[in-house]
């Protein structure tokens, strides 16, 4: 299931907007770790895995999200460019409010 596809543009201006909305009170946390790296060649997929906790205003903090990060990253001698980025959550029911990407 696709919950959000956006091209660049898209995302910022779905970012800018998000002032407009009703929001997640509190905080996210969210650690990411490098699973796997694949590829070589100027370009590379790496899968990273996600989890996310977020914690309300009263301080208590529960589980959010758990995933992956699926990335397609180019690189050269002097720079590195994340070409794209797939979010693959384990997690289903995320709540409202919560607009933006992990």
């Amino acid at each position: 299931m696709v919950l959000l596809r956006h091209t660049k543009k898209e995302l910022a201006i779905m970012t800018d907007n998000i002032k407009n909305h009703v929001r997640l009170s509190g905080r996210l946390f969210r650690q990411a770790h490098l699973y796997q790296v694949n590829g070589g060649d100027g370009a590379f997929d790496a899968t990273s895995y996600l989890t996310v906790v977020h914690t309300d205003q009263d301080g208590i903090s529960r589980l959010f999200c758990v995933g992956r990060y699926l990335d397609r990253v180019a690189a050269n001698e002097t720079a590195v460019r994340l070409i794209s980025r797939h979010v693959r959550m384990d997690t289903r029911d995320i709540g409202p409010g919560c607009h933006f990407p992990l």
